[in-house]
């Protein structure tokens, strides 16, 4: 299933309330939460300073080390020759 998942179905049975999955673009997952659409965003919304303006964080509930892949011999060795890519 996933550990947002995993994590999501912990919360609602520690709160004692059921897990309903709302799906939504990226850029429309804060603002589901401000109209009241959805109670809380589990997919690795990093805070920032900006998104700290528009919504309250909890503790981080994990810490994620994202890379990205490339084909051997791409000539990519780091984000600086992602550059115009």
């Amino acid at each position: 299933r996933g550990y947002e998942p995993g994590v999501a179905e912990a919360l609602g049975a520690e709160l004692g309330r059921p897990v309903e999955w709302v799906r939504v673009p990226w850029v429309d997952m804060i603002p589901a939460v401000q109209r009241g659409d959805a109670d809380a965003v589990l997919c690795g919304q990093g805070i920032t300073t900006e998104r700290q303006a528009q919504v309250d964080f909890t503790r981080p509930y994990a810490i994620f080390h994202e890379g990205v892949l490339v084909r051997r011999g791409a000539g990519i060795h780091g984000p600086d020759d992602l550059v115009g890519r």
